[in-house]
């Protein structure tokens, strides 16, 4: 009887772990890929329909595979669009994301219709809403899809990638806000639609997940006004390609605080040239992982807390082109940035009033539209999710104590809430958050995929390895 392993999720973590099962020959295996909503293959990063959305990080960097660095390039070589383009050309350049999605999408769809061995992949497209553990049962496992129908499975991934934004305070605590005047899923296309001419819109954000809706508003030739508003109002900086301070890095390495590696910091930036400080940071990208790891709970929620947002926007940068149209966007009077926090919101019959705290004072602004991009919802115990509240509730998972995804053993496998792991389910990618810090970019997640698989068959062979995730960074 085959070794059945069904993953949930297909997106990228998701489906790079069924590619790797199906690539390998020692082991015959049945794949079962669940995913709902985006298409499989894709998820929500790379299911943008327009090329105005882009990677943030240079082609040369984002192949699938740890083993074929220039995969990605190579598989754009074949694509009419670039074919008159060099391969240095494209390994510098940042591609559109649905381009990547298609990627993708074919890598898996090659896999399954040309596995290595003798493994195959279903691809079901339902919802998983329970799950259920059987300890000693022949397939442990039994999923619950939204049909009602179940799949039995020996091992499970948890590839849930990212959930919908945290619910505001300030919108909790008033009356509910109507759908037309606020939206707390911002990447559904009708929450920039069917709006009145001229519209004032208000985000709550400015990281990445703002910068997609104001692209997407723009490549509509948007004619209103949006402003948007975060403690801080940092944006994220525009791409370069600094050379990694090896020195820095060389200091670093041997921090175990985050003290120490303030004071590293601090010293080779006074030494350092203007603008030295993206070589700092591009110093720490082998590093970051590990540093994480040495911390104790104390600097991790320090550091979340007091330097967390400034990281995002230094660490995870835009391509130049998207950086240089948002600051066009700026100085047209489309986009106003404000530092500042929201204390109230008040609906009215057309729009909402929203109260912002900021070193001005307490200012009012009014807006037709409010929408939540405060950036995914990271703390397990507080996402409405019907397969992870039903988890939650059986203890099979749980949440990392720093409110970031998942307790593992190190080995991608949960963790429940006693301490002792929930044999042959794991997981990968945004729920590794509390543990790595940096789990979300393509070149850890391609790690962790081909490490997680390797591990399951390994597992399941009575074989168990002794390392966890790999430090990458993008």
């Amino acid at each position: 009887m085959r070794h059945v392993i069904a993953i949930i999720g297909g997106g990228f973590s998701g489906t790079m772990v069924a590619v790797h099962l199906l690539r390998q020959q020692q082991c015959q295996v049945e794949v079962v890929l669940l995913n709902e909503g985006y298409p499989t293959g894709k998820g929500i990063a790379y299911s943008a329909d327009q090329d105005t959305f882009l990677l943030n990080v240079h082609a040369g960097r984002m192949s699938a595979l740890p083993d074929e660095p220039n995969h990605f390039v190579e598989w754009l070589l074949q694509e009419p669009a670039y074919a008159g383009h060099t391969p240095e050309e494209l390994a510098v350049s940042f591609m559109p994301r649905q381009l990547y999605g298609r990627y993708l999408h074919q890598l898996l769809s090659q896999a399954i219709a040309r596995p290595a061995g003798k493994s195959t992949c279903q691809v079901v497209e339902q919802r998983v809403e329970d799950l259920r553990h059987t300890p000693g049962a022949q397939r442990p496992f039994h999923l619950r899809l939204k049909t009602g129908e179940t799949v039995s499975a020996d091992q499970v991934v948890l590839a849930l990638g990212n959930f919908l934004p945290a619910p505001l305070r300030c919108v909790a605590a008033a009356p509910p806000l109507p759908p037309h005047l606020y939206e707390a899923n911002p990447w559904k296309p009708e929450a920039w639609q069917n709006l009145p001419p001229a519209p004032t819109l208000l985000l709550i954000g400015t990281g990445l997940t703002s910068i997609d809706i104001i692209l997407a508003l723009l490549t509509q030739n948007f004619t209103g006004k949006i402003t948007a508003v975060s403690t801080n109002g940092y944006l994220p900086f525009p791409y370069q390609t600094p050379v990694p301070d090896l020195a820095f890095s060389a200091r670093v390495a041997q921090a175990t605080t985050l003290l120490e590696v303030l004071r590293h910091f601090k010293t080779h930036l006074r030494q350092a040239e203007p603008g030295h400080w993206e070589n700092l940071v591009n110093g720490l990208r082998s590093q970051t992982q590990d540093l994480w790891k040495r911390f104790s709970c104390a600097d991790k929620i320090r550091f979340s807390k007091k330097l967390g947002s400034l990281w995002a926007v230094v660490r995870h940068r835009l391509p130049p082109q998207v950086h240089q149209r948002i600051q066009e966007a700026i100085a047209e009077g489309i986009l106003e940035i404000v530092p500042g926090q929201i204390e109230a919101v008040t609906s009215h019959e057309t729009g909402v009033q929203v109260q912002v705290k900021t070193s001005r004072g307490t200012e009012t602004r009014w807006a037709h539209r409010v929408l939540n991009c405060t950036g995914p919802q990271l703390n397990y115990a507080a996402i409405p999710d019907p397969l992870v509240r039903s988890l939650l509730a059986q203890k099979l998972i749980s949440p990392h104590p720093m409110g970031m995804g998942l307790e593992t053993d190190g080995l991608y496998q949960v963790r429940q809430p006693g301490g002792s792991v929930t044999p042959g389910l794991f997981t990968l990618g945004a729920s590794l958050r509390g543990e790595l810090w940096e789990s979300n970019a393509v070149p850890e997640l391609r790690e962790q995929a081909q490490e997680l698989a390797a591990h399951l068959l390994a597992s399941f062979q009575g074989v168990f390895p002794e390392k966890g995730p790999k430090t990458q960074t993008a």
